[in-house]
């Protein structure tokens, strides 16, 4: 008879910028997105500028902002398996994307932008 593992997930929002009273992840999908999004970047040993987060109650949408001098980033998530973001880096180069499945990695120059 096969053992079953226990996986346990530690989400620090605070970390984040999170207001622990804001977000309630009784949503498990949504936590599954942001972990297929933001855990590569850990395991790369990527440590980012912390965002400004919201959560809109309207749609669903866990919402994160950089305002950086390097990049003006807007990433979201609805918990569905997609992102989507816009980005304005400083030398006026812009990338966005809507409906991009969470096994996707933002590209590179926005990573390195964010990147602390």
């Amino acid at each position: 008879m096969g053992r079953s593992r226990r996986v346990v997930v530690e989400v620090r929002w605070e970390e984040m910028g999170v207001d622990k009273e804001l977000v309630h992840i009784e949503d498990v999908k949504l936590l599954q997105d942001l972990l297929m999004v933001f855990h590569p970047l850990t395991l790369k040993g990527i440590k980012i500028h912390k965002p400004h987060v919201t959560y809109r109650e309207e749609d669903g949408e866990l919402d994160f902002r950089w305002d950086l001098e390097t990049i003006k980033l807007d990433l979201g998530f609805r918990g569905n398996g997609m992102y989507s973001y816009y980005a304005l880096l400083a030398d006026g180069q812009e990338f966005f994307g809507d409906d991009i499945d969470v096994s996707q990695e933002l590209p590179l120059e926005i990573l390195k932008a964010i990147a602390d």
